[in-house]
């Protein structure tokens, strides 16, 4: 199905040439795939003997869905929610791929997640962090070098952060192509203006990363500064043997490692990672913005899905609750609830009122159904207990009841 919906793409065909409309379909079952488009196909890729009609109903659904979506058409609603209750979730994603803001909406979806991932790995640091610091406060006396568990941990969470920034770049340039803003220098000076501030910053994440694919990272250690009225920890690594490496470091990149002869890592991560996060805002909102029409498209097609997987997940069938033995009280209310109910203070009525509220809450009982649980009530009210029955006392006195 994929192969053929790809095919008919590639070649921009008219898919209701070839093989109709979901509408034709189900007025006439006589026609089928031409064999001018099956000849490009093997013969179960398109044909399946007995199932023949049912295989070409489901694909006719997605392609003719998948035609709907291309041409921004929304007009018959009706017509959306039924092609949309024949596919699964694969034909789904596949006839909403037709979408020119499909792709967008995935490359947004993936900085978010990509912005998840840089804040986890900025935990990740920290985490390592505190256990130097633990580790040197407790332990000074028997040992003053953090383990190298410790120390490797640090380093994973710096790899994977310069990973995943430098993947954000990529993914923000890859979304700029898609809605041809790659060649604007309105684009690049907004996007210089928001990470201005942090420009050095920016610029030695960028170069850090070419660096740790060809030269080793230095070891990252802990120092903890004492100040009043506390202390203040800081993740270091050393700036001399990176700039002696050889490296071509940027000017910005440079200028910030030869500052210092120890670099603060978390402090230049979390400046970095602040204004990035603000940079794919403006990606996504100016992607929104500059395809606004096949957003509202998009949009309107994931809400016709929403409501029917809401349908499927809502959907409660009470054909089980009327099948002899299953259809008591017992199964409607549950024994904790009854003996609640018949072990209190209620009054006979009264119990009997909240028990035939309860077993009928959903409002959706025959009345013969109806009629049947009156009568198991009313007999368990007649074999109930009752309560002991004497004055009232309160702190010795008897009150008037």
């Amino acid at each position: 199905m994929t192969k053929l919906a790809e095919f008919l793409r590639s070649r921009n065909f008219s898919i209701r040439c070839f093989i109709g409309t979901w509408w034709e379909y189900e007025q006439d079952h006589s026609f089928a795939i031409t064999p001018d488009l099956a000849r490009h196909f093997s013969g179960r890729q398109v044909f399946f003997e007995e199932s023949k009609f049912a295989e070409e109903k489901r694909l006719n659904a997605v392609l003719t869905l998948g035609e709907m979506v291309s041409a921004n058409d929304k007009n018959d609603v009706d017509a959306i929610s039924c092609l949309c209750s024949l596919l699964t979730d694969e034909e789904w994603r596949y006839a909403l791929s037709f979408s020119r803001y499909f792709e967008a909406h995935a490359i947004i979806k993936n900085l978010e997640i990509i912005v998840e991932a840089m804040d986890g790995a900025m935990i990740e640091i920290d985490r390592s962090l505190a256990a130097m610091v633990n580790r040197l406060v407790f332990h000074s006396r028997r040992n003053e070098k953090v383990s190298g568990q410790v120390k490797n941990e640090a380093l994973v969470g710096i790899l994977n952060f310069l990973t995943l920034y430098s993947t954000q770049m990529d993914i923000c340039r890859r979304l700029r192509e898609l809605i041809g803003q790659k060649e604007n220098p309105a684009w690049d000076r907004a996007s210089r203006r928001i990470l201005s501030k942090s420009r050095f910053e920016q610029s030695l994440v960028k170069d850090l990363r070419n660096y740790s694919m060809h030269f080793e990272l230095p070891n990252p250690h802990a120092k903890i500064t004492y100040t009043f009225p506390g202390r203040e920890s800081n993740l270091l690594i050393s700036t001399a043997s990176m700039l002696q490496s050889g490296y071509k470091w940027k000017s910005n990149s440079k200028a910030l490692l030869g500052a210092s002869d120890e670099l603060d890592v978390i402090s230049v991560f979390r400046k970095a990672f602040n204004d990035a996060k603000r940079l794919i805002d403006f990606h996504a909102r100016q992607t929104s913005k500059r395809m606004r029409h096949h957003k509202e498209i998009y949009d309107f097609y994931e809400r016709i899905r929403s409501r029917h997987d809401h349908l499927k997940t809502a959907f409660f069938a009470t054909s089980p609750l009327h099948e002899g033995s299953k259809y008591n009280l017992l199964n409607l209310v549950g024994q904790e609830i009854i003996d609640l109910v018949l072990q209190s203070g209620l009054t006979d009525d009264e119990a009997k009122s909240i028990l035939s509220q309860l077993s009928n809450r959903f409002k959706n009982l025959p009345s013969d159904k109806i009629k049947a649980l009156e009568l198991e009530i009313n007999q368990r009210i007649q074999v109930r207990e009752p309560l002991p029955r004497g004055d009232v006392f309160w702190d010795g006195r008897k009150l008037d009841t």
